[in-house]
């Protein structure tokens, strides 16, 4: 009785497991419902994908051509083949004030002597030059002169003679474009028997750049 009762439940239980497996196989084949025509309403859309990745064949890094080549490079190296980046400094435009200056100085001398059986006679003469020049945010200040000197003596049987001569020139230009021009000489001579002479002058001008 035992035994029939033992077979009976491993018939059952083999069957149940049957029928569990027939079940699953049967859900797993059941073809897709069609999709409902449009317009019809739809209570969940499941879509089911899958990505693959598929690595290149080349797995060398990625390298850019080179841009410059410093000079100690040597043209075999394996180092051409990476990439070489320049840094550029950036450019900034200077903002604000702008000063300067310029000057300039020349000078010359000349001077003789001579002597014969009617005496002897000196002569010198000097002259010289500047100039001076600043700018600045509020304009610019120049100025320039030039002046000249001269000498000369003489003496001999009929007496003594000398005579002397200067010569001066200046020139202002001022930050709001006028310019100023003052020049002066001056001179004087004697000579025997009260033969003298002098002159003097000079001379201002204000103009307009």
């Amino acid at each position: 009785m035992r035994f029939l009762i033992s077979t009976a439940a491993a018939i059952l239980l083999t069957a149940y497991v049957s029928a569990s497996s027939l079940s699953v196989v049967s859900e797993d084949n059941v073809p897709s419902a069609p999709l409902p025509a449009s317009g019809a309403a739809v209570d969940e859309v499941v879509v089911h994908s899958s990505l693959y990745i598929k690595p290149k064949a080349n797995l060398r890094p990625q390298v850019r051509r080179v841009r410059s080549l410093p000079f100690a490079m040597p043209l075999n190296s394996v180092s051409l083949l990476e990439h070489v980046r320049v840094k550029r400094m950036p450019q900034y435009k200077r903002f604000g004030p702008q000063y300067g200056q310029s000057q300039a100085n020349a000078a010359a001398d000349a001077n003789s002597i001579q002597f014969g059986p009617q005496g002897a006679s000196s002569a010198a003469s000097n002259a010289g030059s500047q100039a001076f020049n600043a700018f600045g945010p509020n304009g610019s200040f120049g100025a320039s002169s030039a002046g000249t000197l001269t000498q000369a003596s003489q003496s001999g049987l009929f007496g003594s003679s000398n005579s002397a001569g200067a010569s001066m020139s200046q020139v202002f230009r001022l930050p709001n474009g006028q310019v100023i021009n003052f020049a002066s000489t001056n001179s004087f001579s004697n000579a025997p028997n009260g033969n003298n002479a002098n002159s003097r002058g000079s001379s201002v001008s204000v103009g307009q750049a």
